[in-house]
């Protein structure tokens, strides 16, 4: 069962005929439904973002790196040899992959 059907399935339990403190005021049972639709909902938000990994390859791309440099310099990511007006211009990020790179102390 995906999130969409456990939130329509649950949307529709009743639970007044089991509460004791009148027709759902504030019962255990009706908050824990709303806190199980808050937390259904929540998934659905992060899915709609991206998978777990995603977002750490994501996070990881964002953390700047040096440069490899082996008389050329490369991408430490995806390993595209950048042009010489990458270097020039201390780009902030590689243009195939997105991965931020740190120029400090390079000749």
């Amino acid at each position: 069962m995906v999130e969409s059907e456990a939130i329509r399935v649950i949307k529709i339990l009743n639970f007044c005929g089991l509460c004791t403190t009148g027709p759902c005021g504030g019962c255990e049972r009706k908050q824990a439904k709303e806190e199980a639709l808050s937390a259904l909902e929540e998934i659905q938000q992060y899915r709609a973002i991206g998978t777990v990994e995603e977002c750490r390859e994501a996070r990881e791309r964002h953390r700047a790196k040096k440069p490899i440099h082996d008389g050329l310099y490369a991408c430490p990511n995806c390993h595209t040899i950048m042009l010489q007006g990458a270097f020039e211009a201390k780009e902030k990020c590689c243009k195939e992959c997105g991965q931020a790179l740190d120029w400090s102390e390079t000749v």
